[in-house]
């Protein structure tokens, strides 16, 4: 089962491969980066230091928590999109799509650069 985004969610679906290319690479670029901006500027900066002391456990990081989470959906949703292609030129097509993306991501001074 492949997934597509759809607002902050990973979304399964049995989605073919022109569904991903729906969206031109600057188009997903912004899309990525607002989300991760929305969600970056939602952590007060007290959970930044609450997470790097680690003195007491019990301190609430919910919204880094949230961060990190998305950064790994999102690792996870890249991978699996490319992987689950079995065709080597739609695998390469999907490859260079997401580096595409990367590239605009990077243009646009994305705070995260990376997919």
């Amino acid at each position: 089962m492949r997934a597509l985004i759809r607002g902050d969610n990973i979304v399964p679906s049995s989605v073919v491969l022109t569904d991903l290319f729906s969206m031109s690479p600057t188009q997903m670029a912004e899309s990525i980066i607002k989300q991760d901006y929305e969600l970056l500027h939602a952590i007060p900066l007290q959970e930044f230091g609450e997470y790097l002391s680690k003195q007491e456990k019990k301190k609430r990081i919910d919204h880094l928590a949230r961060f990190v989470a998305r950064f790994n959906r999102m690792s996870f949703w890249v991978a699996t999109e490319i992987c689950t292609v079995s065709d080597l030129r739609k695998r390469t097509q999907t490859t260079e799509f997401f580096i595409r993306v990367l590239k605009v991501t990077k243009a646009l001074r994305s705070v995260l650069n990376g997919l």
